[in-house]
């Protein structure tokens, strides 16, 4: 497991989702090798703004949040694991033209939907 940035505390560091950058070719490079041409990868949403996340890590101190109530802190892991993510993938791009490996981004669509929910339609409840 990996932490950054260097304010999470060991103990505060639960998350493992950069491990997949460590080893993240060989899977892509297996598929590619079994003849795939086409390869979808999603980067994380905003996980500072999950409830677990809130639960396991709330902080009484305001200052920890954003404007949406999510935890910063959090969320700077998921965007440096999505910046990981996007360097990985245009380097196997390169190492693979023949492969189109296209990122299904889904961390800024959450946060307009945080943003404008309305632009999103109606909430119906049945």
């Amino acid at each position: 497991m990996m932490c950054i940035p260097k304010s999470f505390g060991s103990k505060q560091c639960i998350f493992q989702y950069i491990y997949i950058n460590r080893d993240f070719d060989n899977p892509l490079q297996r598929l590619v090798q079994h003849g795939a041409k086409y390869i979808v990868v999603a980067d994380i949403f905003p996980i500072g703004c999950l409830p677990g996340a809130l639960t396991k890590l709330a902080n009484p101190n305001k200052v920890e949040y954003d404007r949406h109530g999510c935890l910063k802190r959090v969320n700077r892991l998921a965007r440096y694991h999505n910046s990981l993510l996007r360097q990985q993938i245009m380097m196997l791009r390169y190492k693979y033209p023949h492969t189109k490996i296209i990122v299904v981004e889904y961390y800024k669509p959450f946060l307009a939907f945080l943003d404008m929910p309305e632009h999103f339609g109606e909430l119906v409840l049945l």
